[in-house]
């Protein structure tokens, strides 16, 4: 008989340096099973996903599949015990199309030719299998002749979870998996998730998205400082007990109080538009503003905001801040006209993870400031003050940015702009991958700056979030603006309407 209890870890412990990671850790994963893994950033969600996948071993304990003792030395030993991981950062070959990606490593080649690395393919065959996974499993379809690249992050997402499944892997952990993906994708998501369940397959479900854990998972695990606090089927927790026991206390307030605006117009976007992304944007922007971008993938928000900033070169329509007119594709310019934007992907676009904290949150106030007096010691004290006021958690300002946690790497990369004290920060997803206790500080920085002047554009797929951050929300849908909504009056409903159509009122 099959034995229900897929995956045991008993007393795990893991130490970086002086840093006791894990703390006798214990897990238990059952077939057909969702387990959600929830902590705050540095909680040691992370060194469990990694010990699983190979990346790194433990330093005591045991872990058994199937009650048999198991050794995970590396990824690919994780991988041969039906192990697979969907990390946040996707790990896709972006110049290969699906096919290539979901069988790679486990190509087929034609009858009779071997399995060398010069061996034909059998592509009919390979393309069979990956469609059946596809369609089959999944029950979707997608484009499998161009180069994933083309594809849509959620397309990317599920070219991933199809290459898990034809490993044949029965634990699978997915990692953040919906924090870039609309109100439709995650839906369709869930419903990959319930399929896996329904076929036997134990998922850890890793997300800092507290309501969906609970609509997803079966279970939940709650970790705090390295050590597992509890465990508990959903039916026996709440939202708000799930925060208290992440953070050990009350919450308190998620959404700081907002202050008006000034009623200034600090920004004027008029018929804005990019061939074949986006046309006739128009909006205004006072300052102490507050303003969200809404929309499915691919509406055209963040080619908006981008172009603003002058990474995306528009060729029609104008920009101005503060009665100055932009230049089309002209970043410098938009950083002299006082506009920062802190990116979504802050691995690869905003930080310098092999820098220090310091260096990170000072290096746009002193490139501005270089040709004035500003001195060394004034830019390692401003940085030592934004690690306390943001509540940044490292040893010291000297402390490498690419080894603290999501959630202290996110309050980094906001306190640079900070620093300057731009006109206007657009900001895209600015917690994507961030524990519920960074948020909130996130909030409160972010309406604090807004009541001393600075106006905020603010990309989102969070619904929630921008309904709590902003005073108004812009919802796009094919490149245009569908609606205009008081954030105040509206709700996460009439701006999932808007973003699938643009006529009509939503009542």
């Amino acid at each position: 008989m099959e034995n229900k209890t897929l995956l045991q870890m008993r007393g795990i412990d893991k130490h970086f340096g002086a840093t006791h990671a894990l703390k006798g850790i214990d897990l238990t994963l059952e077939r057909g099973e969702v387990l959600g893994l929830i902590g705050e950033n540095g909680a040691g969600k992370s060194t469990i996903i990694k010990i699983l996948s190979g990346a790194y071993g433990m330093d005591a304990g045991e872990i058994l599949i199937d009650g048999v003792p198991v050794n995970i030395g590396n990824p690919r030993a994780s991988q041969a015990l039906g192990i697979s991981t969907i990390y946040q950062e996707l790990t896709l070959f972006p110049d290969l199309n699906a096919v290539d990606n979901i069988l790679a490593g486990r190509e087929i080649c034609r009858d009779g030719t071997g399995s060398s690395l010069i061996s034909p393919l059998d592509r009919q065959r390979m393309r069979k299998e990956a469609r059946q996974i596809l369609t089959e499993e999944l029950g979707i379809d997608i484009d499998l002749t161009v180069p994933v690249r083309q594809l849509s992050l959620a397309e990317k997402q599920l070219v991933e979870i199809a290459r898990s499944l034809h490993s044949q892997a029965q634990i699978i952990i997915m990692d953040e998996p919906t924090e870039a993906l609309e109100s439709q994708e995650r839906e369709r998501l869930f419903a990959i998730t319930d399929r896996m369940r329904l076929s036997g397959r134990a998922v850890i479900y890793v997300s800092h998205l507290l309501d969906e854990l609970v609509k997803v998972c079966d279970k939940v695990m709650v970790m705090r400082d390295g050590a597992n606090v509890a465990t508990q089927p959903v039916s026996e927790v709440s939202v708000e007990t799930i925060i208290s026991k992440m953070i050990g206390r009350d919450l308190g307030q998620k959404y700081a109080d907002k202050t008006p605006p000034s009623g200034e117009v600090i920004l004027r976007a008029n018929r804005l538009g990019v061939n074949g992304r986006f046309d006739d944007v128009s909006f205004e922007l006072q300052k102490g503003e507050i303003l969200g971008f809404a929309g499915l993938d691919g509406a055209g928000k963040q080619d908006v905001v981008r172009a603003i900033y002058g990474v995306v070169p528009f060729n029609m329509g104008d920009i101005s801040v503060d009665g100055k007119s932009l230049t089309a594709g002209s970043i410098s310019g938009a950083k002299a006209a006082g506009v920062g934007l802190m990116p979504a992907d802050r691995k690869t676009e905003g930080l310098f993870l092999d820098k220090s904290l310091e260096w990170n949150i000072t290096i746009a106030e002193s490139t501005k400031s270089r040709s004035s007096s500003l001195r060394l010691s004034d830019l390692k004290a401003s940085a030592g003050a934004y690690m306390r006021s943001m509540s940044i958690r490292a040893r010291s300002v000297d402390q490498s940015v690419g080894d603290l946690s999501g959630g202290n790497q996110q309050k980094a990369m906001l306190a640079r702009w900070l620093q300057t004290k731009p006109k206007v920060l657009v900001l895209e997803e600015p917690t994507r991958g961030v524990d519920i206790k960074s948020k909130a500080e996130i909030y409160r920085q972010v309406v604090d700056a807004a009541a001393a002047g600075t106006s905020f554009i603010v990309v989102s797929a969070d619904s929630p979030e921008l309904l709590g951050l902003c005073h108004r929300i812009l919802v796009m849908h094919s490149g245009r603006v569908a609606a205009e909504l008081d954030a105040s009056t509206t709700d996460a409903e009439t701006i999932a309407y808007y973003s699938v159509q643009t006529t009509g009122e939503h009542r």
